[in-house]
């Protein structure tokens, strides 16, 4: 299993892309003094490209991944927190805090949550597998549909101090699951329960979670790199070893299940399995 991972250096705005380092080392994976929020990551169908997306609304394209516009020159009203292709890759939403939706390229807009006049803010959001609808998971565990996503009437709208985090679909999006910040991760319609590791004493709480093709397993992931697999999903390696010099804030699969990726805060990105590693962000100017 080998990873890979930005050094940024931002006195001088430098980078240096890192190779062929095995994930048991202890490594920087970035150092930096203005602070990168990089919060989402989106594959291209064939898993060889993928979108970055940042709280502001910037899309960083890398790989095969194209540009089709996003929200950087938009006057947001809350932070955007993902971002999620189209099935024919040819098109993505971004999604705000606020419930906001932003459609580029061949995503159809279906409606946002904007007008719910809400308490807890949208931390995830997923599409359906035909690109006819989305998902939007706020923090107390309550899940809104739009277009043709449909409902599990199983929302656990508890919130507190152990906030939702992330949301996962099945393939046939008959289901999906919710994760908390203790790790505990919640079934609904098809979705079954593979376990959580709520029972664990992790060093970060979970930060996100990502399904496996089959949908008969999933992988969490924590603020600091660490990765838990469930069903049959298969662990590759994590970051949890890695002296990170910022958080962990997503994952994501590939198209074959037998790998995934991680997004750091600052914009690096590390690659597990068969996930190729096609870049990093860098510092804006």
């Amino acid at each position: 299993m080998r990873a890979s991972w930005l050094r940024i250096t931002a006195a001088v705005l430098a980078l240096t892309v890192v190779f062929g380092i095995s994930s048991t080392q202890t490594v920087a994976a970035s150092t930096v003094q203005v602070v990168r929020d990089h919060v989402g990551i989106a594959l291209t169908p064939d898993g060889s490209g993928y979108w970055l997306v940042r709280t502001r609304g910037e899309v960083s394209t890398f790989g095969n991944a194209a540009p089709h516009g996003d929200a950087r020159n938009l006057s947001l009203n809350a932070r955007v927190v993902g971002v999620t292709r189209t099935t024919s890759g040819g098109g993505y939403w971004i999604v705000a805090a606020d419930g906001g939706v932003f459609a580029y390229g061949d995503a159809k807009f279906f409606g946002s949550d904007l007008s719910n006049q809400r308490s807890s803010a949208i931390v995830d959001f997923e599409a359906t597998s035909t690109g006819d609808g989305y998902w939007l998971l706020d923090s107390s565990g309550a899940v809104s549909t739009f277009g043709g996503a449909t409902p599990q009437n199983g929302d656990v709208a508890i919130g507190g101090s152990n906030p939702a985090v992330g949301l996962a679909t099945t393939p046939t999006g008959n289901g999906y699951w919710t994760v908390r910040m203790s790790g505990e991760v919640t079934p609904f319609g098809v979705a079954a329960a593979h376990g959580d590791p709520r029972s664990l004493r992790m060093n970060a709480g979970i930060v996100g979670m990502t399904p496996t093709p089959t949908g008969n397993g999933y992988w969490l992931v924590g603020g600091d790199g660490g990765v838990f697999s469930y069903g049959d999903a298969r662990f590759f390696g994590s970051a949890a070893s890695f002296r990170l010099a910022a958080p962990v804030t997503g994952i994501q699969a590939t198209p074959s299940g037998s790998g995934y990726f991680l997004i750091a805060k600052d914009g690096g990105v590390f690659a597990f399995g068969d996930a190729a590693f096609r870049g990093g962000d860098v510092p804006a100017s």
